[in-house]
């Protein structure tokens, strides 16, 4: 398996942490966080892909390490689609600094500013993942829709396992564990 790495500079000002990882958000199998880092499954054009990206960076210079696991090589075109997916997916290159600037002496969002600085607005669900998650929350209680995603990601998923973790990618067709890891 192999894997490909990827220097990438978000616009300023950026917060990973705050960007890739909000809370409240649906949990999906697809998806884990710590601090500084986030692993993430990828159907990309029918290819299954791991992804880690790390926090690299500060919130006024940005850098993000991003590692692609996949059963082949990356070439240079498709790697440079995962990037551009990525960009829009997380808005890295969204120019957000002037809105901060015009607003950062506000009484009332100068300490959200404080703590969510850089912060964007993140799409990192298809619209096909976001028609499931709506379809299972319909008059059910979220644990419950937890419960619903996990099912629907065991049977049809593939599990992955890339850089020490076990994600289950949606969209794929279930068949056996497929490791991805770097060679």
């Amino acid at each position: 398996m192999k894997s490909t790495q990827i220097a990438m500079k978000p616009t300023p000002p950026f917060n990973f942490d705050c960007t890739v990882y909000v809370p409240h958000y649906f949990p999906t199998p697809d998806f884990a966080w710590q601090p500084g880092t986030m692993w993430q499954t990828l159907n990309f054009n029918g290819t299954l892909m791991g992804l880690r990206m790390e926090n690299k960076g500060r919130i006024d210079n940005p850098k993000i390490k991003l590692t692609v696991y996949s059963e082949t090589k990356l070439s240079e075109e498709n790697t440079g689609k995962v990037v551009e997916e990525l960009n829009w997916k997380y808005g890295l290159n969204e120019d957000i600094s002037e809105f901060f600037r015009k607003f950062e002496h506000d009484k009332f969002l100068k300490p959200t500013f404080k703590r969510l600085r850089g912060m964007r607005n993140n799409c990192a669900n298809s619209l096909y993942e976001l028609l499931i998650i709506s379809i299972v929350l319909q008059n059910a209680m979220v644990r419950r829709t937890v419960q619903m995603m996990d099912n629907l990601f065991i049977a049809y998923g593939t599990k992955l396992k890339f850089d020490q973790k076990s994600c289950l990618p949606t969209g794929a067709q279930k068949t056996s564990t497929k490791q991805v890891r770097t060679s």
